[in-house]
């Protein structure tokens, strides 16, 4: 985080969708920047230039699909009559464009500042620092109390481990985990892993640093004799172990990572030809189904020559919807009635094919030829 007068700013160098950016700001008790004037604009755009690879960051300016984009700090033919959903990104001379809002870019992330000798809660809320690690919840979201005993523990590291065996006995413990933004973290517990009774529980939450920010993704209650792997949402996880067995010290082994295979900024390119190659989503015909990901597909056919995505499996909706969605720049297609297998056929030689989703075990196939 930077100091830039009387606010913080993050430089996320990462490149991800106008809504994941949203979305990973508000996981930092932050908002995505929403520029008030030429100062800030320029003081922000001057550290970007430094940080920032790709020429253009999103900025929380503005964002529909039927807005009329008017008073703004554009770059000249700004802003552009568009019926795409769009959002108004900066450049990094703090001159504004409409982008839209599928496209990965970094992003600036704003809070207040907190006093000299502050804690700052995951949620954004300043805290005196001498309340942090006193026993008692102060920070709304209880981030005051993290990684202030052997039993409860923060890392800030995309991979590591975790041992039960070797810490203080105790009836709760926890871990967090936090990769970098983009990322998806998985778990895997080693075999065995020995519930005691009904009482016990090993239970993993994804979505933010804070048990309150997350969802519960899996609740473990009975032994399990082989590895068991679970995928988070997004760059966080959080292990609870609570134990009901008083004086039984808990012998649970994992391990975490950030999944190459599953992301939300994952892209992949190919040259289309005459011989059919399959798309697919991540460990598709696996046990192992991700909850949570993104991918995009770049499509490529010789000058001239249209692209045939045919769909085999899908359980995605095939409608453009903010979480759920398939785009393609289509000239023809054929739907099969009741199903989500369809023939698209390009009115280009290049396509672009996007899924994406937060909600549930989705899967995707499809053939691609000219």
């Amino acid at each position: 985080w930077d100091l830039i007068g009387s606010h913080c700013y993050n430089f996320v160098n990462v490149s991800l969708d106008f809504e994941d950016a949203r979305d990973t700001c508000h996981k930092y008790g932050a908002t995505l920047l929403i520029v008030r004037d030429e100062v800030e604009a320029h003081n922000v755009s001057s550290v970007a230039r430094n940080r920032f690879v790709s020429n253009h960051y999103w900025i929380f300016n503005g964002k529909s699909k039927q807005l009329t984009f008017c008073s703004g700090m554009w770059q000249p033919n700004e802003p552009r009559a568009t019926t795409d959903d769009v959002a108004v990104a900066s450049n990094t001379r703090g001159r504004w464009a409409l982008m839209w809002v599928r496209t990965n870019l970094p992003f600036v992330c704003r809070a207040p500042a907190c006093p000299v000798d502050s804690f700052r809660c995951s949620d954004g809320m300043c805290l005196n620092r001498k309340w942090t690690c006193d026993g008692d919840f102060d920070c709304k979201d209880q981030s005051d109390e993290n990684n202030c005993t052997d039993n409860v523990r923060y890392y800030k590291s995309s991979s590591g481990t975790f041992d039960t065996t070797n810490l203080p006995l105790s009836d709760y413990y926890q871990f967090t985990m936090e990769g970098q933004p983009g990322e998806i973290l998985r778990i895997e517990f080693e075999a065995p892993l020995k519930i005691a009774d009904s009482a016990d529980s090993v239970k993993v939450y994804s979505g933010g640093p804070s048990v309150l920010t997350s969802d519960l993704i899996r609740d473990i209650r009975t032994s399990q004799f082989e590895k068991v792997i679970v995928f988070g949402k997004n760059h966080f996880l959080i292990i609870i172990l609570q134990l009901g067995s008083a004086g039984v010290k808990p012998s649970v082994k994992a391990s975490w990572k950030s999944d190459s295979e599953v992301s939300r900024n994952r892209t992949e390119t190919f040259n289309v030809t005459n011989t059919s190659l399959m798309i697919s989503s991540p460990y598709f015909n696996s046990s192992l189904m991700p909850g949570s990901f993104k991918m995009e597909w770049l499509l490529t056919a010789p000058a001239g020559q249209l692209i045939v995505l045919e769909i085999l499996n899908n359980t995605f909706e095939m409608d453009a919807r903010s979480e759920v969605y398939i785009v393609t720049n289509v000239g023809f297609m054929l739907k099969q009635l009741n199903s989500n297998k369809a023939v698209f056929i390009s009115s280009t030689s290049n396509v672009t094919v996007i899924i994406k989703t937060d909600s549930g075990k989705q899967f995707f196939s499809a053939h691609v030829r000219t």
